[in-house]
């Protein structure tokens, strides 16, 4: 399910960052960032295809696939109320590792 709230509210925020949406419902809020002005968008865990200014790569399990201190925004809205409360903290744990000290 696609979560347009969500978006719209961080649409500010995103001009010229680079953004991880993980485990996205489909590719429209993620479009909807790039839209807004996101440098790029990383989706982790979708299940469709990359796009000009997003890429698509597949979960990698609790981990995300990207270097320490790299991204600005990360952001899980549709699959967070979904995942077991050790995966949460195991998620907030790989966002503080993957953001940069302003993200």
């Amino acid at each position: 399910m696609y979560h347009l709230p969500a978006y719209l509210a961080l649409e500010r925020w995103v001009l010229a960052r680079t953004v991880v949406v993980v485990q996205p419902s489909g590719p429209e809020g993620s479009r909807r960032l790039l839209a807004a002005g996101a440098r790029q968008v990383l989706v982790i865990g979708g299940d469709f295809n990359s796009e000009p200014g997003m890429e698509v790569r597949p979960s990698a399990g609790s981990r995300l696939p990207l270097r320490d201190e790299s991204i600005d925004i990360v952001v899980c809205i549709e699959a967070f109320g979904a995942l077991r409360s050790t995966d949460r903290r195991e998620l907030l744990r790989e966002s503080h590792r993957v953001l940069r000290s302003e993200g």
